[in-house]
């Protein structure tokens, strides 16, 4: 793990707050709303990337699961607008829980406890 997001290698953040070019990214169209021109945005970047290091710890695991960063009402207006969800999400089913019923027995089908239930308990 790195302590500052330049000296990632693989991150984007030294083409947005500092305007070094590389060819595999794509500017992204909200970059665009930090600034007039590409010196006020690369500074308003680096100050909203340092006040979310400082204000969520966001280098220590956060970044893992957000996919946007912001405040609560940014986050907000991208997910409506963009139809994305803030957060990566497990792939699959939730996990069920188990449920279980007075006498700490698993709770099965009806059907089960009717043909089986006297066999085994």
């Amino acid at each position: 793990m790195v302590k500052e997001p330049k000296e990632y290698r693989w991150s984007s953040y030294n083409w947005y707050a500092y305007g070094i070019e590389d060819h595999l990214i794509s500017q992204q169209p909200v970059y665009q709303s930090f600034g007039r021109d590409a010196e006020e945005r690369q500074q308003k970047y680096r100050q909203f990337v340092k006040g979310m290091l400082k204000e969520k710890n966001a280098m220590k695991g956060e970044m893992d699961r957000k996919l946007v960063y912001g405040s609560s009402a940014f986050i907000g207006t991208l997910t409506k607008k963009y139809l994305i969800a803030g957060e990566l999400r497990a792939i699959g089913r939730p996990k069920k829980t188990s449920r279980k019923i007075k006498d700490n027995r698993p709770l099965l089908a009806p059907w089960f406890h009717a043909a089986f239930g006297q066999l085994f308990f």
